[in-house]
């Protein structure tokens, strides 16, 4: 599976298997490179993805949905921090649009959709 993250310029690829993602690691040693459409190369560092603190973007998650269900699904103590994404004010309005950033400290990877309190929500993660 693979995630893009483009405002960070980022890729995150998820192997259902830790030897295939050893095989790849091994055989690439660590470095690879990209050429995007207009020529430019890119240099590109393969690793783990880590534990520890990571912002996690989390959408379509209803406002009503308290964050102990968050914190049931993320098997975390607590919540450091909860961010909620608004629209930019040259809208006029900075209202909420359903992207919810939280804090936590990971102690096991988590899934690219999951299901909180009856609601399927995505998340995209990113290291703090």
């Amino acid at each position: 599976m693979v995630q893009i993250d483009g405002p960070r310029r980022q890729v995150y690829t998820k192997f259902a298997e830790l030897e295939c993602f050893q095989e790849e690691l091994h055989s690439t040693t660590g470095q690879s490179e990209y050429e995007h459409d207009n020529g430019e190369i890119s240099q590109v560092k393969i690793e783990m993805a880590g534990m520890g603190t990571k912002r996690v973007r989390l959408q379509n998650l209803p406002p009503e949905i308290p964050v102990k269900a968050v914190c049931f699904v993320f098997n975390c103590s607590e919540i450091k921090e909860i961010q909620q994404e608004r629209w930019s004010r040259a809208y006029c309005y900075s209202v909420a649009i359903g992207i919810k950033i939280v804090v936590i400290d990971l102690i096991k990877h988590i899934p690219s959709h999951m299901t909180v309190a009856g609601n399927r929500e995505y998340h995209m993660e990113g290291s703090q």
